[in-house]
């Protein structure tokens, strides 16, 4: 004799099938757009980050591309990449690198400072006040975007306005050059 099922029998069978589904999406690995596990990029990425420090920058490059190619909605590939060759003295490819970051991750403020100190050393003051100013807009409390903001301020001949952001920084260690820009001895 078999056992009929009442319906409150099937909610709970059916109940208990769908926890086993959801589960079973939770926890299953995450991968990108192309099918490589994060974990994988991740290594990857430190891998290329490494090579970097070692200035074994065309093994760093290939595989920051790759990456670029399979996760083109992740900044942080690019600001690497952009500071691959920022060290290589490759000024234009840096600052289009870390334009594609800062698109890609608003959230990454290393895009913003780099592709600023790149803009200043250029002499493009117009660029740098913007991209400073986008980056403070979103990061108000980062130092090196205060500092380099104070700096342009100060090269434009706006030393009263640079003066503040000098003074927020007078006793971090990281910028002993503000105590000098604040006292007027640059």
């Amino acid at each position: 004799m078999r056992a009929k099922l009442n319906e409150n029998q099937y909610v709970g069978i059916i109940g208990i099938i769908f926890i086993i589904i959801l589960l079973i999406i939770l926890f299953k690995p995450s991968n990108n757009e192309s099918g490589i596990s994060i974990s994988d990029n991740e290594q990857q990425y430190t891998k290329a980050i490494d090579l970097i420090e070692q200035q074994e920058y065309e093994k760093a490059e290939e595989i920051l591309q790759k990456l670029i190619l399979n996760n083109p909605t992740i900044g942080k590939y690019d600001l690497a990449l952009g500071t691959l060759y920022r060290k290589q003295n490759k000024w234009d490819k840096a600052k289009e690198y870390y334009m594609q970051s800062i698109e890609k991750s608003p959230d990454l403020k290393e895009g913003y400072n780099n592709l600023t100190g790149i803009q200043m050393m250029e002499n493009d003051l117009e660029g740098a006040f913007k991209t400073v100013e986008e980056g403070l807009s979103r990061h108000p409390e980062n130092k090196d975007l205060i500092f380099k903001k104070a700096q342009l301020l100060y090269v434009s001949g706006q030393e009263e306005e640079a003066k503040p952001l000098f003074e927020m920084l007078l006793d971090d260690p990281k910028y002993p050059e503000a105590r000098e820009f604040y006292e007027g001895d640059r």
